[in-house]
């Protein structure tokens, strides 16, 4: 999704490296990233850390926290599982999601967590 005008960074895809356990506040927000793998090891993803870049290739189990619009406009697609877990508002707007598993234990959907999410056809 380039915005007109905006320089991304030369970086198509990032490996994040087993070890690292937290993201910090918009690290990545709209850089342009096509594809983004993330490491068991994470555990807190902040606020707008991947916004607007491409595909997150995987999501770790240990992930314990998402913060508002963590994943917003990004190209995350297919079925996601959310389990015991801190999430914020919008983590998942306007993403290509089609399928949601909340396993036991979920006890609050936050705000706007799939607002704009148009293929999401099943929770």
């Amino acid at each position: 999704m380039p915005i007109l005008g905006r320089n991304y960074l030369p970086i198509e895809t990032i490996i994040i490296e087993e070890g690292i356990t937290h993201i910090g506040k918009a690290a990545f927000k709209e850089n342009g990233i096509n594809e983004i793998s993330l490491p068991e090891s994470l555990l807190h993803v902040d606020v707008e850390a991947f916004l607007g870049n491409g595909t997150i290739t995987n999501f770790p189990s240990a992930l314990n926290y998402i913060g508002e619009a963590a994943f917003s406009r990004t190209q995350i697609n297919g079925s996601i599982i959310i389990k015991n877990i801190n999430i914020e508002p919008r983590a998942f707007s306007d993403t290509k999601i089609t399928d949601v598993v909340f396993e036991e234990g979920i006890t609050k959907i936050p705000a706007y967590l799939f607002s704009g999410a148009k293929e999401l056809k099943s929770v």
